[in-house]
């Protein structure tokens, strides 16, 4: 019964400790607001338990423009042109060891700026070969709907040595206005 007793515990840490991801995200759970010259930019945060290392978070985008009328628009990442096919959440990953997957946002000039570093692999993350790519998207008003996006704008790879954080923290990091609740 000691015995059934001891592993039990021993099976309950190694959970615990296992829940724990390799980094910490950029945006932890809450929400996150960045004020740009196009507006204010709200990212959500949620944490998404898995009961094992996988665990994750998901951002979500919410986006005021400046304009005195402009409303609240959920913010949809877009690859190509085909707008059928709109994501409305960006989720991190990672492996026990280190992150594959995470988001950063910036302000470059008068845009708001998605990056997306995600570790590229041919068998497994640990492959000698793995690279990290880094997705750039441009905050647009769409011209035909009015639809505020997030347009896929370039694409670079940042390398076999370097890390999703590594890539990431090569951009600046705007100032937060603060944790926020949209109105």
């Amino acid at each position: 019964m000691i015995n059934a007793m001891h592993r039990s515990f021993a099976l309950a840490l190694a959970s615990m400790l296992a829940l724990t991801p390799a980094q910490a995200q950029q945006y932890p759970g809450g929400s996150h607001a960045i004020a740009g010259p196009q507006g204010t930019l709200v990212i959500n945060s949620g944490f998404v338990n898995n009961l094992n290392v996988h665990t994750f978070q998901v951002y979500s985008f919410l986006f005021k423009p400046k304009s005195k009328t402009g409303s609240w628009h959920q913010i949809p990442v877009l690859e190509g042109d085909d707008t059928n096919n709109l994501k409305f959440v960006i989720t991190t990953a990672n492996t026990a060891d280190f992150l594959l997957r995470d988001a950063k946002v910036s302000v470059s000039g008068q845009k708001m700026l998605l990056h997306v570093a995600q570790k590229k692999y041919k068998d497994t993350p640990y492959d000698d070969d793995a690279t990290v790519e880094v997705r750039r998207y441009e905050l647009q008003q769409s011209p035909d709907e009015q639809r505020w996006i997030f347009r896929l704008t370039s694409v670079r790879d940042a390398g076999t040595k370097a890390t999703v954080e590594q890539a990431l923290h090569l951009i600046p990091t705007p100032p937060r206005a603060g944790t926020t609740r949209p109105k």
